[in-house]
């Protein structure tokens, strides 16, 4: 049952992973691509996923609910959904070049 469960978190996490990459590189001019994918990819990284131990231990010292952290990735995943949303489709026009 574990190895079910595993490879059904891998399965959404290739959602994720396979369409992340042409997100980013699509929203910067090419004369920053790689720059700007780097920047935005490394930092969200080290800031959330550096901290989440951290968060989540504060959480559920202050609130005495070992549920807190998975209400902070519901916070997380709604504040990534408005973001998406707000992102315009840019699948039939060219890449900007400047």
């Amino acid at each position: 049952m574990i190895v079910v469960i595993q490879v059904a978190f891998g399965a959404l996490l290739t959602m994720n992973d396979g369409t992340l990459p042409c997100f980013l590189s699509e929203i910067f001019p090419t004369r920053v691509r790689y720059s700007g994918f780097a920047f935005c990819f490394n930092a969200a990284n080290a800031l959330f996923g550096g901290t989440a131990p951290l968060v989540a231990t504060w959480l559920i010292g202050a609130t005495g609910n070992k549920l807190a952290p998975a209400w902070y990735l519901v916070g997380a995943s709604l504040v990534a959904l408005v973001a998406m949303i707000a992102s315009r489709e840019t699948a039939k026009e060219p890449l900007a070049k400047e």
